[in-house]
């Protein structure tokens, strides 16, 4: 397919009562992703502006899958995205936080929790920066946090040893009693979901699902779907670092 992105504008209703939004969608060359533009108005009259990438796959669908442990119907909408992500301009220049804005807001969303984070190793293993944290509530994008090595070694421990790890009561689980002592009380952060984001079958980083308020029980289905957004960071990542090392080293700090 050739020619220009097409765009369309519209309202549709969000999925909180009292919520809409102005849409204006950029549907892409390629018949893998829509790009589209996002004034939400929430009954609270706030208003969010955002730029998304649809990979075209039926999340309600993919939910069905993992839940099912349908590992076939998973690897259809994990190769969407991979593929999209590859074709994704900002990483051929070194910078992947846009695509991992898009990953972490998929995350929250279909992982039903507050916060989602991705984190990455530096070359040292001894420190994690976060390049994207999602804030559901709030809509909020940040990064810059630094867990070091020194601060939790047990806790790095877990991390290079490349598992997925569910921590239902992050605040009484000795294996993060040393985050328990700062971090998670900051945040009201009471169970967690990391999962390993490797690049190259090397440890890189983890993408942590962060669920507030009390405990909580982590599913099967909730550990795949967790693996297939770090799997996409993964590529993401990769790719970005090496396409830009001097973008990647600010990042990454």
């Amino acid at each position: 397919m050739g020619g220009h992105p097409r765009s369309e504008r519209g309202w549709v209703r969000g999925k909180r009562p009292h919520e809409s939004a102005v849409l204006v969608r950029f549907v892409s060359v390629t018949p893998i992703t829509e790009f589209f533009r996002l004034k939400w108005v929430s009954g609270r009259g706030k208003v969010v502006w955002g730029t998304r990438m649809i990979v075209s796959f039926d999340e309600d669908s993919l939910v069905a899958a993992a839940r099912a442990g349908d590992f076939r119907r998973v690897l259809e909408p994990k190769t969407q995205m991979i593929e999209a992500i590859r074709a994704s301009p900002s990483l051929k220049e070194g910078e992947p936080r846009e695509v991992l804005r898009q990953l972490s807001e998929a995350a929250v969303r279909l992982l039903g929790v507050q916060r989602v984070g991705i984190w990455a190793l530096d070359d040292a293993f001894t420190k994690l920066t976060c390049l994207e944290l999602m804030e559901s509530e709030s809509g909020r994008h940040s990064s810059g946090t630094t867990i070091t090595r020194t601060e939790a070694p047990h806790y790095f421990g877990l991390v290079m040893a490349a598992e997925v790890v569910t921590i239902d009561d992050a605040l009484g689980d000795p294996r993060t009693a040393e985050l328990a002592r700062n971090y998670l009380p900051a945040f009201g952060i009471a169970a967690l979901l990391d999962c390993p984001i490797l690049i190259e079958r090397r440890i890189a980083g983890v993408l942590r699902a962060e669920h507030v308020g009390g405990t909580r029980r982590w599913q099967g289905w909730e550990r795949l779907l967790g693996s297939t957004f770090a799997e996409c960071a993964g590529v993401a990542i990769g790719l970005a670092r090496g396409a830009s090392s001097s973008t990647w080293r600010r990042l990454a700090g």
